[in-house]
């Protein structure tokens, strides 16, 4: 299958993202966001990238820039395409617009994602209990 990732703007595709972030983030260890406002506060700084499979959004990434350092602030693809390395796609093209910068992504620590982003060279680092005051920890996971 031929995957392609377009940008998009927040403002022209929060519906879309707030709905495939109730579709991925399904387990008990995702943070899903409530409202889409909660999810435009999360990401409203971020560069955002559809994954389509033909006319299909299969998945997403977004990552945000700062003075030091970059943060993946969310990536998911729909289960059914999942393992088909979709998700290494998107996270190739948010490395290759970060260049240089330390990137960080933070994840349950239980999330077996953990092991997706060691692959492509990040370090476990703290862990933040009690994450956005939510009741969950956020493994702090950084590329140097």
């Amino acid at each position: 299958m031929d995957f392609i990732l377009k940008e998009v703007s927040l403002s022209d595709s929060l519906d879309i993202l707030f709905d495939l972030d109730q579709k991925v983030f399904t387990q008990n260890y995702h943070l899903r966001s409530p409202n889409k406002k909660v999810l435009f506060d999360w990401i409203r700084k971020s560069k955002i990238y559809l994954a389509y499979d033909g006319n299909k959004i299969i998945g997403f990434g977004a990552y945000e820039k700062k003075e030091v350092v970059a943060e993946i602030t969310t990536l998911g693809v729909l289960s059914d395409y999942r393992r088909q390395k979709i998700g290494a796609f998107i996270v190739k093209k948010i490395l290759s617009d970060i260049g240089a910068l330390p990137v960080e992504v933070k994840t349950h620590p239980s999330n077996p994602a953990v092991k997706f982003y060691e692959k492509f060279g990040f370090i476990k680092g703290k862990v933040i209990e009690n994450y956005e005051n939510l009741g969950q920890p956020r493994l702090v996971l950084k590329r140097i």
